[in-house]
């Protein structure tokens, strides 16, 4: 389930006339917040019936009837063709990219994606720039102490280069090294070097990876 924090960062950059679709819609509550910030359309896609069922009742005290559509469905497989803005959110980044390489042939009037992964960030933006996604911009979030990152991208015809630092900690994010970005890497640095104090054989990936967030900061 999408935290609400995150909810809201992905509602901004839903626009008022887009044809939204939610995959892996959970309760429905980003079509409720879309929806009432007055978008057209929603499509809201689950590969289970039951956050379907319960998105329906979440809906149903609203009139968005001719608003919505309920789809049980993997991914993109079924998405409808009015659909402009599709929103994958609290997934794994494995998973996300997936999602996009089993459906993208199905989104061919998506002019953006708002993604936000829950584990395997870096998976995914090696997913997006191998794919000819550019990422627009991005942000990062806290809930309830931990760190979420949320991406807007689109296709492109350009070519797209990203380097290690780039996929690894976001091209937008450690460019504009928000005050929150600087907690969550102090955060992880600090964590590191706290296991490398106490271990007796230290792993070179995590000297590494202290090094790669020391050149960030």
């Amino acid at each position: 389930m999408s935290s609400l924090v995150r909810l809201n960062s992905a509602l901004d950059w839903i626009d008022v006339n887009d044809n939204l679709a939610d995959i892996g819609c959970d309760h429905g509550y980003l079509a409720d917040l879309a929806l009432q910030k007055g978008v057209p359309f929603v499509q809201l896609i689950d590969n289970k019936e039951g956050p379907l069922n319960v998105a329906r009742k979440n809906l149903s005290q609203y009139n968005f009837t001719d608003q919505t559509k309920f789809t049980l469905a993997s991914g993109l497989l079924e998405l409808n063709p009015k659909v402009t803005c599709v929103a994958i959110l609290g997934m794994g980044g494995e998973l996300i990219a997936n999602i996009l390489e089993e459906g993208m042939h199905k989104a061919f009037n998506v002019n953006k994606f708002i993604l936000e992964a829950n584990t395997k960030v870096p998976l995914l933006r090696k997913y997006l720039v191998d794919n000819k996604f550019e990422i627009v911009s991005e942000k990062i979030v806290k809930e309830n102490n931990k760190y979420y990152e949320l991406i807007l991208c689109k296709k492109t015809n350009n070519l797209v280069s990203y380097n290690h630092l780039d996929l690894e900690f976001g091209p937008i994010l450690r460019k504009e090294k928000s005050p929150l970005f600087i907690e969550k890497w102090i955060d992880v640095y600090n964590k590191y070097q706290a296991i490398i104090r106490k271990s007796d054989i230290i792993p070179d990936k995590l000297v590494t990876y202290c090094k790669m967030i020391e050149e960030v900061l």
